[in-house]
């Protein structure tokens, strides 16, 4: 281990954030996520982690499921209005009909070397954290570990203010 660098827990790179509920609305949830950065925790009245909703989870909500299996979609602007009557009729769903069930979480008091391992094996931008008691507390983002990595081992550059 370079000198200086020890695992870290990863309370300090937790982002506060409003979860979500399975009643939200989909569309309010997407504008929510958009100024968050990134997906969202669900939670039910305690707190506790119930799912989330990633920015993949809703492009699969408001476009047609067959776009899974397609290379090429160009033809599909060709009809957009079929494209817009999807998004409206999901738009109008709830976080509960779309969020992931099963969502990979993290405890604040992980490392960051644990939050690294889950990002690089299950390809995930962003990860609820919890606390002791299981309640979320926030999420922890990719971006933010690269971050703090580089900031610890000082290969980032000074920031011109």
């Amino acid at each position: 281990m370079a000198e200086g660098l020890s695992p870290r827990p990863l309370a300090s790179l937790v982002r506060r954030v409003e979860p979500l509920v399975e009643t939200d609305n989909l569309a309010e949830a997407a504008v929510r996520i958009a100024d968050a950065g990134g997906g969202l925790p669900v939670v039910d009245a305690d707190g506790s982690l119930r799912g989330y909703l990633s920015e993949r989870d809703l492009i699969e909500a408001f476009f047609p499921p067959y776009l899974k299996q397609l290379r090429n979609t160009e033809f599909i602007t060709r009809d957009f209005p079929s494209l817009i009557r999807r998004a409206r009729e999901a738009a109008g769903g709830t976080v509960g009909e779309h969020m992931s069930r099963e969502p990979l979480a993290v405890d604040d008091r992980d490392s960051e070397s644990h939050a690294a391992e889950l990002f690089i094996h299950h390809g995930v931008r962003n990860l609820p954290a919890v606390d002791a008691a299981g309640r979320v507390v926030g999420v922890v983002r990719l971006s933010d570990v690269i971050r703090s990595l580089l900031e610890a081992c000082g290969a980032l550059p000074d920031r011109a203010d």
